[in-house]
């Protein structure tokens, strides 16, 4: 199994999230320990799914799929992803219905919400989405009529709250993967105010940038904290990651993610 570091790429945009591989291990943290110390806090935390970190810009949700299916010890794993991948008419560009089917394809059971199912024309400017959108629509359209005909329940278009979120692994139904906006994170955010040297998240002029869409692994919560536990398929560091459910509503919710939230059940 290769492992790889993911370094940003020298660039005067701070809020890049460019990535390249170093052709090295990844920091393995002591996963008994940081369990444990979890644990203590009050976490609710579902532990079998592993950090896979990414292998491009662009795989962030094949690596949390790879998640999934190592945690739950699906036989084969990689060759069905392949499969599933090819069957999918996958490119470079992923959308959550991809995901799903590539699930449902593997024999798992998941259940996608979204406020929009099919690619929203709105999103053609995007810069994220602008180069294969059209090729996108016809691809995810195909996809929904295949998932429609396995399990019409599967996806679903409607908005859900945190509270669902946290009902699904309060239950330790399985792990949620979410698409989320990169650049509107707290990190990207601070970054963009370091650049302007204003030194204000509440500044207008901490965007964090453009649109970027990624997906990670939602697998716990701290209740007391009102913390979010994920993993992040760009991490370098094998650990846990914590999110304030402030901050997870606004990434999540942000134009061009289309609220896409997608429930694993194993």
């Amino acid at each position: 199994q290769s492992i790889y570091i993911y370094e940003r790429m020298s660039s005067p945009d701070p809020t890049s999230n460019d990535l390249h591989v170093n052709n090295k291990d990844y920091i393995d943290g002591n996963k008994e320990a940081e369990y444990l110390a979890l644990i203590n806090r009050g976490a609710v935390l579902l532990s079998r799914y592993p950090l896979v970190p990414q292998s491009a810009n662009h795989d962030c949700g094949i690596a949390c799929l790879r998640m999934v299916l190592r945690g739950l010890d699906v036989p084969q794993a990689e060759t069905l992803l392949a499969e599933a991948m090819e069957a999918s008419d996958l490119g470079e560009s992923v959308w959550t219905p991809d995901l799903l089917r590539i699930l449902l394809h593997c024999g798992l059971r998941a259940q996608l919400y979204s406020i929009c199912l099919l690619p929203n024309p709105g999103y053609a400017q995007l810069n994220f989405y602008r180069d294969k959108f059209s090729s996108d629509q016809q691809r995810v359209a195909r996809n929904l009529d295949w998932i429609s005909q396995i399990d019409p329940q599967a996806a679903v278009q409607q908005s859900l709250p945190l509270s669902a979120v946290l009902d699904h692994l309060s239950a330790r139904l399985g792990p949620v993967i979410c698409l989320i906006d990169a650049n509107n994170t707290d990190a990207a955010r601070l970054r963009s105010c370091m650049h302007c040297n204003c030194l204000s998240l509440s500044s207008p002029c901490c965007g964090g940038g453009p649109y970027q869409g990624h997906y990670i692994l939602l697998c716990g919560y701290l209740p007391e904290e009102r913390r979010l536990i994920y993993r992040d398929p760009m991490s370098r560091i094998s650990e846990y990651k914590l999110m304030s459910f402030k901050e997870f509503d606004r990434v999540r919710t942000a134009y061009g993610t289309d609220e896409d939230l997608l429930f694993v059940f194993g």
